[in-house]
Formats: C-alpha cells, sequence, structure tokens
C-alpha cells in the first residue's frame, strides 16, 4: 500500500538543497560572531534534515538553540523556529531508533525457546544497513549528548552553574567519605541513567518552547506547523488523546487560514480520524476520515475546471489514490472494536498510523509538480 500524498507543495526549496554540494556528516565552522552562527548552523540543520542527515541536522540545530538562547530574548523569532527545528530533527531520530529496536526484535517470539527467525522481505533494508543505521544513531547520541543537555537545562529553567557547583560539592564528599559501598554506586548510576529525558520526552519539551514563542508573537501558521509536529511526537509515545487536541488545534488553524480544498487541511482530517480511532474514538474518526475525502473530492472538482496539463493530470491521479485508500481505513475500522478489546489492531491502520507526516501530506516524493499554493 503506497504513502498517501496530501499536499501539492512548492518543490523549489528542497530541488535547491538537493542539488546542491553536500556531504552527509559535514560540520560548520563559521568563523563568524555568535549570532551569525547561529543563523548558519540553522540553515545548515534545516538543510540537513530535509536531506534526512538527522544526526548532523541534531547536531548543528542543538548548537544553534543555545547560542539563541544565550544571546537573544527568551520567545525572539529565530530562538524560536531554532526549537522548532530541532524538535523536528529529535522527532525523526526518536523514529530512526523506534525502527532499528523494531526491526532487532522482528521475527523473535519471546514465548518460545526455539532459534529465533528473521526474514528480510524484498525491498527492505539488510541487517547490515540496519545496523550502521544503529551506529550512525548511536555515535551521534554519544557526540552530541553535551548540546542537547544544554539546551534542555535552559528549556528546563535549570541553572547550570549552580548544578555544577552542587557536582563538585558532591564529588569532594564522596571523596572525604571511606568504605562506600560500590552497590550504592552503581545503583546511583543506573538511577541517573534512569532520569535523563528520551529523544520523545526532549522533542516534546523543545516543541513546546517553540510553541509558545510562535504563540506569543502571534504566528499563526508556524502555530499550526508546531502543533502538528506535537501530534506526531504524541502519536510515536502513543499518547492518543493528547495527539487528538494538539490535532484538533493544527486543524483549527489551518481551516481559518487555507482555501476549502486545501490538501494540508484534508492531511489533518486524515491523522486527528486515526488518532481518534486509537483513542477508542471511532464514530469521531469516521468523520474525520470522511471530511478528509470530501475536501479532496472538492479538489479534484476544482481541478476539473482548470486547464488541463501534466501536472494536473498527475495530481488526478495523486488524489483518486488518496481517497481510495482512506475509504480503505475506514473499512479497516469497522472492526476496530474488536480490534481495540482483543489488543490487536489491524496490520494495515497500523501501518497508515506508522507513515511519517512529510510522506503523508507532500507529493514531492511522487514528483508530482504544485498545484496550486495549498
Amino acid at each position: 500500500m503506497s504513502s498517501l500524498k496530501f499536499d501539492s507543495m512548492d518543490l523549489t526549496s528542497y530541488d535547491e538543497v538537493k542539488d546542491a554540494d553536500y556531504i552527509p556528516g559535514d560540520t560548520i565552522d563559521t568563523g563568524c560572531d555568535s549570532l551569525e552562527s547561529a543563523s548558519i548552523l540553522l540553515s545548515s540543520g534545516q538543510r540537513s534534515l530535509q536531506l534526512e542527515d538527522v544526526a548532523t541536522a541534531i547536531s548543528s540545530l542543538a548548537e544553534a538553540c543555545y547560542i539563541f538562547s544565550e544571546e537573544l530574548e527568551e520567545g525572539s523569532e529565530q530562538s524560536t523556529e531554532a526549537f522548532h527545528w530541532y524538535g523536528k530533527a529529535l522527532l525523526e531520530w526518536a523514529r530512526m531508533e523506534g525502527s532499528v529496536f523494531e526491526y532487532a526484535m522482528e521475527g523473535f517470539d519471546l514465548g518460545e525457546a526455539e532459534e529465533p527467525k528473521v526474514e528480510v522481505e524484498e525491498g527492505e533494508v539488510s541487517r547490515e544497513e540496519q545496523a550502521e543505521i544503529e551506529d550512525k544513531v548511536a555515535g551521534a547520541l554519544e557526540e552530541n549528548y553535551d548540546s542537547h543537555d544544554n539546551v534542555a537545562k535552559l528549556h528546563m529553567d535549570v541553572d547550570m552553574e549552580s548544578e555544577g557547583e552542587s557536582s563538585e560539592s558532591e564529588d569532594d564528599s564522596e571523596g572525604s567519605e571511606t568504605g562506600e559501598d560500590d552497590s550504592e554506586v552503581e545503583d546511583e548510576s543506573v538511577e541517573e541513567e534512569l532520569a535523563e529525558p528520551s529523544n520523545l520526552e526532549l522533542a516534546w519539551e523543545v516543541l513546546e518552547v517553540a510553541r509558545l514563542g510562535y504563540s506569543k508573537a502571534g504566528n499563526k501558521t508556524a502555530l499550526a506547523e508546531v502543533y502538528l509536529d506535537l501530534g506526531e511526537v504524541s502519536v510515536e509515545n502513543q499518547d492518543y488523546g493528547r495527539a487528538v487536541e494538539d490535532f484538533t488545534a493544527c486543524l483549527d488553524i489551518k481551516k481559518s487560514l487555507l482555501p476549502a480544498d486545501s490538501r494540508s487541511v484534508a492531511a489533518i482530517h486524515y491523522q486527528l480520524g486515526l488518532a481518534q480511532a486509537y483513542s477508542g474514538k471511532l464514530p469521531e474518526a469516521e468523520t474525520n476520515l470522511q471530511s478528509a475525502i470530501s475536501i479532496l473530492e472538492v479538489r479534484m472538482s476544482n481541478l476539473a475546471k482548470m486547464e488541463q496539463s501534466d501536472s494536473v493530470a498527475m495530481e488526478k491521479i495523486d488524489l483518486e489514490t488518496c481517497i481510495q485508500e482512506i475509504k480503505e481505513v475506514i473499512v479497516d475500522q469497522k472492526d476496530m472494536n474488536e480490534q481495540i478489546a482483543t489488543g490487536s489492531v489491524g496490520a494495515k491502520l497500523a501501518t497508515r498510523m506508522g507513515m511519517k507526516p512529510e510522506s503523508m501530506m507532500s507529493a514531492k516524493q511522487s514528483g508530482t509538480a504544485t498545484v496550486g499554493s495549498a
């Protein structure tokens, strides 16, 4: 089943990035003052994320966030944008980690003692490739942890200097004590590790900073996007109730800004419907999925009134595919009550729920040309 692609987007910026000279993993040595360096790091991080070099994106964006937070007032436009993109990068990183874990567990039956069997279907990445991704994620985590920690401390109002002094005093007191039990030291280390936030938790915290900044600035367009990203974080965290709240907030804003045939609005109806299905609100879920179909049908009708071209014909095909797949989702939901009761959600619906928002909302992957602005 192909991924749904709702929005027809302007590809100019993506193509410019894609065609530019770029080596994954490049680091930035600006030689500029702090704010100019942060701006360059922000642009570099955005570029890396568009090219799916998530580790490099996180490194650049984390440093940009730190500099902006040190140099600018809280809630500044540049700082808010940097936090938003950093949150998006952390979300992608968490997805990568999740896919690595799921792939590692594939084929293992924990209820049996037999040798685990792992099958790699045609078209899937090999174990060697998956191991390479896992190593890259682990390496990036170790390399960038200090930056992440600094940013986390900034937006959680932790006094870094006092923490450093506290650490030193603790070290001195520990050094003066004799005969400390080794097991207690190990327990403390375990507790510290458990206290470290996951990438999903950090993504949510960072995106919340961006949400507050956009709200204060009255930037409704950006605020809608950050609500969408927050909803995606909640979906990854299986907190579907919160996802419904965030997707609803995003939908309300987009409906006030975009035309009636906006594919972006249809995409949010779709994602909201899936989140509602997983939270047990099946009637509301079907209503939103039907709304997505209705919007796409209006779009189809409007395209028929336009001068016909190859790009228009391609978008019509794309829309027809979207409509058909949403109808299949609605059919899948007919037995959702039984599936939820047994804890087994249909494979098709689970696959759709795990789709990345950009693959659902963008037509760029299929080469669909831009038609309209929404």
